[in-house]
């Protein structure tokens, strides 16, 4: 897989999750996270696989309705994708950072971890 085109597909997500284009975002969910994904850390009590992932950022999307997600640095090596992230709701919110790994097999993303934390 190349690296810069992982990197720039992932980043493409993020600018979905960021214009709240819900048909993009999910398209490119069912396009690009594989069918048996395990999403090792969901938030909301959300399931853990492919559908459960959807739900969790409209969940996101309910509590935070003007937030944004920037990518701060993005590392491709042995088929991990490891990327940090500032999370705001608004220009004068408290940022949140967040650490995300995820994994690939085949060109889809098979699995996931993250952790986000105020600042």
């Amino acid at each position: 897989m190349n690296s810069d085109a992982v990197k720039i597909n992932e980043k493409r997500f993020f600018d979905y999750v960021n214009k709240r284009d819900t048909i993009a975002m999910e398209k490119w969910i069912d396009q690009y996270v594989a069918e048996d994904f395990m999403n090792h850390s969901p938030l909301f009590d959300v399931p853990a696989n492919r559908e459960g992932l959807k739900e969790m950022f409209y969940k996101l999307f309910q509590l935070f309705p003007h937030m944004t997600i920037t990518i701060e640095e993005m590392v491709f090596e042995n088929n991990v994708l490891s990327f940090r992230h500032m999370i705001q709701e608004n220009k004068n919110s408290i940022a949140l950072m967040g650490m995300a790994m995820v994994k690939f097999n085949d060109g889809k993303i098979v699995d996931r971890w993250a952790t986000t934390t105020s600042i």
